[in-house]
């Protein structure tokens, strides 16, 4: 069984980190995102986790049985799509463009590769 442990945290991003890419700042203690703007993004619990995997793993491509025990700790079923409607949620919120994604891309048959880099907040 794959488990969270698993992912490595390749940014060293403690829990308690502000974190930026792209336009956003995410306070992971918090699990608060903002816009550039200031504004808040208000995420679900599984779309902050499944951020948090992302953006502690930038430029790593994650499986979506792994980012599936991240964000719900289940086996995966060969037909669930739960990780691919996340994703597709997660997207239309940080995304200009949903349909043409930059942020996080599919890697087909591998899973999905969050392409930022990330820096942290002083």
């Amino acid at each position: 069984l794959r488990r969270f442990e698993e992912v490595e945290n390749h940014s060293g991003s403690p829990q308690n980190a502000i974190i930026k890419f792209a336009t956003w700042t995410l306070d992971l203690s918090r699990q608060y995102l903002q816009d550039a703007q200031g504004n808040e993004c208000k995420l679900t619990a599984s779309e902050f986790k499944l951020l948090n995997a992302f953006v502690t793993n930038p430029q790593r491509v994650l499986s979506r049985d792994q980012l599936l025990d991240i964000t719900n700790g289940q086996k995966r079923d060969p037909f669930d799509r739960t990780v691919d409607t996340q994703v597709r949620r997660l997207r239309a919120k940080l995304e200009i463009k949903p349909n043409e994604p930059s942020l996080i891309k599919t890697m087909r048959g591998s899973g999905y590769v969050f392409t930022e880099t990330i820096t942290k907040a002083t």
